[in-house]
């Protein structure tokens, strides 16, 4: 009979479960001018890898707290205000003290716990290192309200950001110009004339405190003027204006020897208007040949061009006499009527 083997229970090993805190220092704080030490201090930082502040490789305050490791003690600064300093707070750092450190207990809360109000608005400075040089790093330990406890909270330092300095110019920016005092504008009505109004002080106030002026630059970049208005000739054009509203109609002509009025000009365009009116319904009347002609088009541009130019000292002075255009349309159109639409001998002129 063969001997009964032993059971063998094989037993699996619980597996440990992962933490979402991460001891980054345990240790003390140095006070200055003192042997005793604030010890009992833990620091550690809440891992959460679907935040990018909470992991351990994008934040510096956790990378240096565990780059102390091995130092009995941290430097202890002093007091400082929470609204003097800038406070980075990325990755969840807080501290705890150990129940048995009795000196450390008694000092964090006498420093927090005596007087909430101003409890809130100062911390205590840490230096990581053992210079205050511009490589080490500070942070600040400071109480934040927690139901009815207060959680230990630490925060880097950081420097103040710069003041956004305004752009320099770009050498492919545009040249910048001062708007002109006065605006020049051309027209196509009687002959090309040039217009110009000026803008005056009292017109610029109705428009708002958005309108931009030409005022002298106090930097080194120097806007450049308007270039100035000249003739044909290389003469400076004088310009002639008269203060009214913005976008009003009225203007001022220039001066060539003689000054006129935006009224005289608008009388002369009307009367120059009505004489052609004339002169095309009676060049209209004296065709003798259908729209469709080939010839229809070049023949009433002619003779309409040929009476107009032929009375062109009285078109801008007083009414034509019908008469006179009638006789002078007739004139024309015997000059340019095509070979098919002439008279015969037997016929009289139209």
């Amino acid at each position: 009979m063969s001997k009964s083997q032993p059971n063998i229970n094989i037993i699996q090993p619980t597996p440990p479960r992962a933490s979402p805190f991460r001891l980054l220092y345990r240790g003390a704080l140095s006070l200055p001018d003192s042997h005793l030490l604030l010890d009992g201090l833990t620091f550690s930082a809440r891992l959460d890898t679907t935040s990018p502040g909470h992991k351990l490789l994008d934040n510096p305050l956790a990378l240096a707290l565990e780059s102390m490791r091995g130092r009995p003690s941290l430097r202890w600064i002093g007091l400082t205000k929470l609204s003097d300093i800038y406070t980075d707070e990325t990755g969840g750092i807080t501290m705890d003290v150990h129940p048995s450190a009795t000196l450390s207990r008694i000092y964090f809360e006498n420093t927090f716990c005596l007087d909430p109000s101003s409890s809130s608005q100062s911390g205590i400075k840490v230096a990581l290192g053992d210079s205050d040089g511009p490589e080490t790093t500070h942070m600040v330990i400071f109480a934040r309200p927690q139901g009815i406890e207060l959680q230990l909270v630490v925060a880097r330092i950081t420097p103040a950001p710069l003041p956004t300095a305004p752009r320099l110019p770009r050498p492919d920016d545009p040249t910048p110009r001062r708007p002109p005092l006065r605006f020049d504008r051309s027209a196509s009505l009687g002959g090309g004339t040039m217009f110009a109004k000026k803008r005056s002080a009292s017109t610029l106030a109705n428009l708002g405190s958005g309108v931009r002026l030409g005022v002298e630059s106090s930097g080194s970049f120097k806007v450049p003027e308007m270039p100035i208005a000249r003739s044909a000739k290389g003469k400076e054009r004088e310009i002639i204006p008269i203060e009214e509203d913005v976008f009003g109609e009225g203007a001022v002509v220039e001066n060539k020897g003689k000054r006129k009025r935006t009224e005289d000009w608008e009388v002369e365009s009307q009367m120059e208007k009505a004489n052609k009116t004339i002169i095309k319904q009676s060049a209209l009347h004296a065709m003798g040949i259908p729209k469709t002609h080939p010839e229809y088009k070049d023949v009433y541009g002619a003779v309409y061009r040929g009476v107009g130019f032929a009375m062109r000292a009285e078109m801008k002075k007083s009414a034509v006499d019908l008469k006179q255009v009638e006789r002078l349309v007739k004139l024309h159109w015997s000059m340019y009527a095509p070979v098919d639409a002439r008279p015969s001998k037997g016929q009289s002129k139209p």
